[in-house]
C-alpha cells in the first residue's frame, strides 16, 4: 500500500473491497489509475460494489486541512479530497470484515486468532 501511495503522489490513499451489498457502506468510484472519482457514504441507489475498508494512508500535510471541529472522515475529509483529485484507492486482496459493531468485533477477533 505503501508503494502506491508514494507512486501516485497525492496526499491520502484508501483501501476498498469489492462487497455484495455495499448499501451499509461508503462506496468508492475510480478510474483504472485509482483516483477515486466518487466517494458516497451509504448511497441509496447502487454505484459501485466497491466500499471503503478504514484503511488509509494520509500525508502529514492532510492535518493542516482538518479544521479544530467535530468531522467525519466519510462526511467531509474523504469527500473534498476527492474533489480536489487527491484521493487514491487500491483494491484488498483476501479477507476482509467489517468490525464497526462491537459483535462483529469479537467475531473478526475470534477470527484473527
Amino acid at each position: 500500500m505503501m508503494q502506491v501511495h508514494v507512486n501516485h503522489g497525492k496526499e491520502a490513499t484508501l483501501c476498498v473491497k469489492a462487497v455484495e451489498d455495499p448499501s451499509k457502506y461508503s462506496v468508492v468510484v475510480s478510474q483504472d489509475s485509482g483516483l477515486v472519482t466518487n466517494f458516497i457514504d451509504r448511497p441509496k441507489e447502487f454505484i459501485s460494489n466497491k466500499v471503503n475498508t478504514g484503511v488509509y494512508l494520509f500525508n502529514t500535510s492532510l492535518l493542516s486541512k482538518i479544521k479544530p471541529r467535530p468531522s467525519s472522515l466519510e462526511a467531509d475529509l474523504l469527500p473534498r479530497l476527492t474533489n480536489e483529485n487527491n484521493l487514491y484507492c487500491m483494491e484488498l486482496d483476501g479477507f476482509w470484515m467489517d468490525i464497526g459493531l462491537p459483535h462483529n468485533y469479537l467475531l473478526g477477533t475470534e477470527l484473527y486468532l
